[in-house]
């Protein structure tokens, strides 16, 4: 499957730098429950950023290896970070540990374009969640 935010991964920033009360809601959300996070469309870190700055531990994963570099490129002076951060598939993945909240940022979701593909991704989120946490997905 070709990566379609190649071109885009440089500029998307820079695009949806308006949705700064979007990113300060994850953070806040972020600050509400101690321990680990999972950030599905972590992309090239414009909410990431945000999370890591609550102090929490952050994971990442993201279908795009363009908007993964760019991420990266960011955490460089931040080596310790960058294992947390996965390039996947949001409906099979397997980090092989459970989370206290997984956020789903924007339009994330919206990538999932038949009823079967959104299901396997929810059922692959539950796995990933400890019991009775938080999902919280943005389609807007």
């Amino acid at each position: 499957m070709a990566d379609e935010y190649t071109t885009l991964a440089e500029f998307y920033n820079d695009i949806y730098a308006f949705r700064k009360q979007e990113v300060d809601f994850y953070a806040a959300k972020a600050r509400e429950q101690q321990g680990p996070i999972l950030e599905v469309g972590c992309g090239t870190g414009r909410v990431t950023l945000s999370l890591l700055a609550t102090g929490e531990e952050i994971y990442g994963i993201d279908a795009s290896p363009a908007m993964l570099q760019i991420l990266r490129q960011k955490l460089a002076s931040r080596p310790e970070l960058l294992p947390h951060f996965y390039e996947g598939d949001m409906r099979h993945f397997d980090l092989g540990r459970k989370f206290q909240q997984m956020f789903v940022p924007f339009r994330t979701f919206l990538h999932l374009d038949t009823v079967d593909e959104q299901l396997a991704a929810l059922r692959n989120f539950a796995k990933h969640l400890l019991a009775a946490r938080m999902i919280i997905i943005a389609a807007r």
